[in-house]
This record gives structure tokens, C-alpha cells and sequence, in this order.
């Protein structure tokens, strides 16, 4: 995915800069061309996608800043906009543009696994990591799968800070029916906390099992995603 952003969104950016990191820049360009972005660190793979938003000065540095405070390429691009502008350097435009790439990621993910039979714990947690790993912290998804384990749809019940106001519980066994469901899978992460759940963790897994049983739904997963993996509650 980031080679196709690096060659239509960036290249432009590339061919006109005029900075006075015009030279360096231009080494990283050959260097994408010849080896592609696996021959990139971390640190520099965030430099090149802030080319696109700060075309002069050094962004090398930048990039070592947001990795200090977010550890790695999947906590850069999960933080959010405020987290983001505390770093010197990164303004609005620039921490946008980060949380853009970053939900992309997250969408083309669940395209490429769409048709995966999330049949085990094993395949569960894996599809839970990949769509939690630029999830705002505070997040929480449900899935709804046929009678193959295959997903029929999903949707986000909250990001960030923004929860809705329907019991969990009571909704997602309501979205189970209506969509023609067997099994749902809840997904909701931690980051920055713990990978246990907490005791509402428990009580919603409890209610919401008692509910999509009575609904005919078979099976409920529930997964905590954290920055240590995933717990299967």
C-alpha cells in the first residue's frame, strides 16, 4: 500500500521539491525505486510520507521524534490529531494526513481479508490485531459472520472517545439478525493498558452471549486487543 501512495501521491512532491533537502530526497526516491519500501526503516518510511506535507525542512528528525513517543509505525499512525501536534514539526495538515494513512491501512486490510474464514482463535486474533493496529484508543468493532465463518459485514461502534449510546449487548445481537448472522465477533483494544479485561469487559461478554443465544446466534467472540497482542475473553 505505501508503494502505491509513494508513486501517485508523493512523486510529485519529489519532482518539485527545491528545499535544501532536495539532494537527500532525491537519493531516497532511487533508493524506493530500486529496493521498494522494504528496504526502508521505520524512521525512514515516516520521513517520505511527510515529504508530502512539509516540503522543506528536514523531516529525518521528525521522524525519529514520532517514533520516540509512539514506538513504532502502527502507534504513529493510530495516535490521534492532538497527540500528533505535540510533536515539533507535525502541524495540522501533517497529523491529518498521518491519520488518513493510517485508516486507509485499516480499510484495505479488511478488503484483503474479507473472504478468510475466521473460524479459530487463532485467525480471530490475527484479523483483530490487523484491524485494531491504527484504531484510535477507545475503539470497538463487530463483525457479523454466515454460517461459514465469513464475514457478511462490519461496522466501527465506536472510535476514539465516541461511543453510542445503544447497549452493546442489545445492539449487536439486533445487527446479527437484521444482516442474517450466526456468530458475531465484538472487538474493542486497550492501548497504552493491560491485556486482561476489565469487569465491564466481562459483564458485556456475558450479557451479550445470554442475548444472541436467545437470538439463534451460535457462537460469540470477544477479543482485547492491546500493544502486548490479543486475549480471546
Amino acid at each position: 500500500m505505501y508503494g502505491i501512495l509513494f508513486n501517485k501521491g508523493l512523486r510529485r512532491n519529489f519532482m518539485n521539491d527545491k528545499g535544501l533537502h532536495a539532494n537527500h530526497r532525491e537519493r531516497m526516491r532511487e533508493r524506493f525505486r530500486k529496493n521498494g519500501i522494504y528496504a526502508f526503516e521505520d524512521h525512514e518510511i515516516l520521513e517520505v510520507l511527510l515529504y508530502s506535507t512539509i516540503p522543506r525542512r528536514n523531516t529525518n528528525d521528525i521522524a525519529h521524534a514520532l517514533l520516540n513517543r509512539f514506538k513504532n509505525l502502527a502507534g504513529v499512525l493510530s495516535a490521534s490529531k492532538r497527540e500528533l501536534c505535540e510533536i515539533d514539526g507535525i502541524g495540522e495538515s501533517s497529523a491529518e494526513y498521518l491519520i488518513y494513512i493510517g485508516e486507509t491501512f485499516s480499510e484495505v486490510t479488511s478488503q484483503l481479508f474479507g473472504k478468510i474464514a475466521l473460524d479459530s482463535e487463532d485467525n480471530v486474533g490475527m484479523y483483530a490485531v490487523m484491524r485494531m493496529g491504527t484504531a484510535p484508543a477507545e475503539s470497538a468493532l463487530a463483525l457479523y459472520l454466515d454460517e461459514n465463518d465469513i464475514r457478511i459485514s462490519e461496522e466501527w461502534l465506536y472510535r476514539g472517545k465516541s461511543r453510542m449510546t445503544d447497549s452493546l449487548e442489545l445492539y449487536i445481537p439486533k445487527m446479527a439478525a437484521e444482516c442474517g448472522a450466526v456468530s458475531v465477533i465484538l472487538i474493542h483494544n486497550h492501548r497504552g493498558e493491560p491485556l486482561k479485561p476489565s469487569p465491564e469487559d466481562t459483564v458485556i461478554t456475558e450479557k451479550l452471549r445470554e442475548i444472541a443465544a436467545s437470538a439463534g446466534i451460535n457462537k460469540v467472540w470477544h477479543v482485547i486487543v492491546s500493544d502486548d497482542g490479543y486475549l480471546h475473553i
